[in-house]
């Protein structure tokens, strides 16, 4: 059982081993391990036994419980420009204690560092000097002397982040689609104010995704957008973590850092949840990575909609004006990534325009055959609205069918009161059987109720059938719980951004 921090290292003949392999960490003139900055693996881990029958108050007042007259562990650090040293105990069955004396003898002591450490000590010391460094594990309770206890050594501030991971994509100068963005779900329970003065909120240990970066002329800029309050942690190639939690006083509160001079290499990103314990499933955010400046309003476009596929073959609608004048367009499912699109078709009259991806093989809509839609019909709408401020999981409304036609009697339309707002353009119009009955595309601004029209499905069929593609329909005889026609919705319907 390695205990919280995972790696662990232990003592053979003078030297140490790493998951049974020599390490070359060096022994000084003074017996004591030499670590040198960026040494590895980080943390470097060793097991002590904590405690002793010696008052740590007597040491420095600041210091609190029972430690042993001499130090649990030395070692000498070398350090180059390093701003950061950290040293902590790892949870164990006794209440620990840290002192810990830096080379020019200042001690540092700690007997529970966070919120977050269960106890566990850990002290953080900032530009630290090139020297013998002396540690002791303490108990609480002098009768827990002896207790097991692993030590974490650590140049990034924190044993509990794991930096390292591979890069989940590669990004050259000029990349496309930019912003190039991703849903991700922030929080955590590590505390990020021990990565550096700027850190705030919680994240998850690892990283929450990792981009390898190869700049050309461009600055670059990362940010986050959710209807959360939200942090934001960036490692950068040189492995300084950079951090921010509200990067301007028009932004609601979301996170965004900004490089003017991006190195090669690889970014690690971590978005946080401000508050400790207000990690849930429902709190989603979405990523961008950018080389224009940071946006206040979810990234460059001149429109957001939604649309769904209709084919295996990667074939997707949505409303003609979503993608109207746009140069690009890019999709993207719930919690995944952006990818280009293409307009294959598009008519103005019924607004439907046909879209095509390279992902092909997913799931994808049914149209409904029969019977005929009625005034009464439940309906349920999933969509992507308000792109950057509601859900970058998708919404799910339900309501009615409150009218057979559209403005002024046309026949081409559907009226439902399914609660729909900007960037529901394109949404699938569900029936309680998961069938498509219409595309949502429009919506009575003034209106006292809620008045909104999709058209029809048979007349996206007719569309389709213009354009050869084949698509499937059913007819609407099981009915379905609200949540079980919103999970169908999900794994087809995605979010759509036009660019200018």
């Amino acid at each position: 059982m390695l205990g919280l921090f995972q790696l662990k290292i232990v003592r053979c003949a003078q030297k140490c081993c790493f998951t049974g392999v020599a390490m070359s960490i060096a022994m000084s003139a003074f017996g004591v391990d030499v670590l040198e900055e960026g040494f590895t693996p980080d943390p470097f881990i060793i097991e002590l036994r904590a405690g002793g029958s010696f008052s740590a108050a007597d040491i420095d007042p600041a210091c609190n419980g029972y430690v042993a007259e001499s130090a649990s562990y030395s070692f000498e650090y070398r350090p180059d420009d390093n701003l950061v040293l950290g040293l902590y105990l790892g949870e164990s069955a006794a209440d620990t204690t840290l002192a810990v004396q830096d080379p020019g003898g200042q001690w540092h002591c700690s007997d529970d560092y966070s919120e977050t450490s269960a106890g566990a000590p850990g002290v953080r010391i900032a530009e630290p000097s090139g020297g013998i460094y002396k540690v002791w594990a303490g108990v609480f309770a002098e009768v827990e002397m002896g207790t097991p206890v692993e030590l974490a050594i650590t140049e990034t501030g924190l044993p509990w982040i794991v930096s390292g991971k591979t890069p989940d994509r590669v990004m050259e100068g000029g990349f496309r689609p930019d912003p190039f963005s991703i849903g991700l779900l922030p929080g955590g329970t590590v505390d990020a104010a021990y990565l550096g003065p700027e850190c705030r909120g919680y994240v998850f240990r690892e990283s929450d995704y990792a981009f390898e970066y190869q700049p050309s002329v461009y600055t670059l800029s990362v940010y986050v957008a959710s209807s959360v309050d939200t942090t934001l942690v960036v490692r950068t190639p040189s492995g300084e973590y950079m951090c921010n939690d509200d990067h301007a006083g028009n932004s609601q509160g979301n996170p965004g850092i900004r490089f003017e001079d991006p190195s090669v290499g690889v970014y690690e990103v971590w978005v946080g949840l401000y508050s400790f314990g207000d990690w849930s499933e429902l709190n989603t955010a979405t990523l961008y990575i950018s080389e224009a400046s940071i946006s206040n309003d979810a990234g460059p476009a001149i429109s957001t909609g939604t649309g769904f596929f209709v084919s295996s073959s990667g074939h997707l609608l949505t409303n003609q004006h979503v993608v109207d004048s746009c140069s690009s367009v890019t999709i993207r499912r719930a919690g995944g990534e952006e990818m280009s699109a293409r307009l294959v078709s598009a008519n103005e009259d019924s607004d439907l325009a046909l879209l095509k991806v390279d992902d092909v093989g997913g799931a994808h809509a049914i149209f409904r055959a029969a019977p005929s839609v009625s005034l009464g019909d439940e309906v349920v709408v999933f969509g992507f609205p308000r792109s950057g401020e509601i859900s970058s999981g998708g919404n799910l409304t339900s309501g009615l069918v409150s009218g057979l036609s559209g403005l002024h009697d046309d026949l081409q339309f559907l009226q439902f009161s399914a609660e729909v707002q900007d960037g529901s353009s394109g949404s699938p119009l569900l029936d309680r059987s998961g069938n498509v009955i219409g595309v949502a595309t429009a919506m009575l601004t003034d209106a006292s109720q809620n008045v909104n029209y999709a058209v029809r499905g048979t007349i996206a069929e007719v569309f389709l059938d213009v354009n050869n593609i084949s698509y499937r329909a059913n007819r609407s005889d099981e009915i379905l719980s609200i949540a079980n026609v919103g999970k169908l919705a999900r794994d087809y319907t995605v979010a759509v951004t036009c660019y200018p």
